[in-house]
């Protein structure tokens, strides 16, 4: 006989998990089609060419022609699909920018349980980095207008070594002053340093170049590119290029590498690693200098695309984290496939209502966190007590 205080019971959250998996389909749906029924446009005109337009002015001019103004949208015809393809273009260069963020976020994170809130303001001396790297190199002072003469490909590459230079010895000194003399000591201290530390690099920035944006133009030109109709900058393709490119060798020396194989050992546990004959110190900082230079090269990669800014880097931040939060934050190829996730959407859900961008997107990262709390592609971590 069954003893009724012995019976299982299913608990509530786990009923909850459940029911948000057999709704989410439907839940994702209605805020697409939502999204695509806002944002029908009421011009009958905006889907005509402007030179097709003009020609129809000139003719409907003449005696006994007369024209309707009205075409009726062809929602699946090459109009709508060449949007769709700029879209993802654009996604992919959005997508690129928050995925080396985030992954910035998750080799900190996965090497000593913390992060830096002050990795949107990393990204931001990086982008000014680049500037008055520019202008050094054109011999032109700091507070100086750059132009497209100036930023060459060869000054383009020695302005991104030297970004790097300024933005790994930001990583040793962020590591130094606002981790280590709180790391292990319990709390949340190390929060407040992180975005402390943020905070001056933000006004230092400000106090160099002022807080109006400034211009950085591209070494590769403004010209318009045309993939199959869709008009994409170069820029956004070389941010795609290059984003890929990082993540794959970042990639691969993680894995292949003794370098990699000592930051994952650290990251697994710090005194087996030490036991081993690792120096765990030398890792940590390696971590943080990896991860602000991800972020330096975010910001010289985008500064040329929206402009240098001092207050850019909270909103890129933020997305980065979420994109973090969404792929797994202790995993890297999940944190590479969330920033493209969220790059994507937003750039397709903008087509048609931007306002509805910000909450499509945090409404899904909440319905991830509910289904999944340690991301699409994270691991779920056991701890013994």
């Amino acid at each position: 006989m069954t003893n009724p205080m012995m019976q299982t019971f299913t608990p509530a959250h786990s009923r909850t998990t459940r029911l948000l998996r057999v709704l989410l389909p439907g839940i994702l749906a209605v805020l697409l089609s939502a999204c695509a029924g806002f944002g029908t446009r009421q011009d009958p005109n905006e889907f005509l060419d402007a030179a097709d337009y003009d020609r129809l002015k000139q003719v409907s001019t003449q005696p006994g022609i007369r024209i309707f103004r009205y075409q009726v949208p062809d929602l699946l015809g090459s109009q709508t699909l060449m949007a769709l393809l700029q879209a993802l273009l654009s996604g992919l260069a959005l997508g690129g920018i928050y995925a080396l963020v985030a992954l910035g976020f998750s080799i900190t994170h996965t090497t000593t349980k913390t992060l830096n809130f002050g990795q949107g303001e990393v990204l931001v001396a990086g982008a000014f980095a680049a500037v008055g790297s520019l202008l050094l190199l054109a011999g032109k002072p700091y507070t100086a207008v750059l132009e497209p003469s100036d930023v060459t490909i060869g000054r383009y590459l020695l302005a991104l070594t030297m970004t790097l230079a300024v933005v790994g010895l930001i990583g040793v000194l962020l590591y130094f002053t606002a981790i280590r003399p709180f790391f292990g000591s319990g709390g949340m201290s190390w929060v407040m340093s992180t975005i402390g530390f943020g905070i001056i690099l933000q006004n230092t920035a400000m106090a160099i170049w002022g807080s109006s944006s400034i211009a950085m133009p591209s070494p590769l030109g403004d010209d318009v590119i045309r993939i199959a109709g869709a008009g994409v900058r170069p820029q956004e393709i070389l941010v795609i290029v290059v984003t890929l490119t990082v993540m794959a060798g970042l990639d691969y020396v993680l894995r292949k590498t003794k370098i990699g194989k000592a930051v994952r050992a650290v990251a697994t546990n710090q005194q087996a690693a030490a036991l081993m004959g690792i120096n765990v110190a030398a890792i940590v900082v390696l971590a943080f200098v990896m991860s602000s230079g991800l972020a330096g090269l975010a910001g010289l990669l985008i500064a040329p695309i929206t402009t240098a800014s001092v207050f850019m880097g909270l909103n890129i931040a933020l997305k980065a984290f979420s994109a973090a939060i969404v792929g797994g934050l202790s995993s890297p190829r999940g944190c590479i496939a969330g920033g493209i996730l969220l790059g994507c959407l937003e750039a397709l859900i903008g087509l048609w209502r931007a306002e509805m961008r910000e909450i499509t997107l945090f409404l899904l990262i909440i319905l991830v966190l509910m289904i999944k709390p340690e991301g699409l592609f994270g691991r779920k971590t056991m701890e013994k007590v």
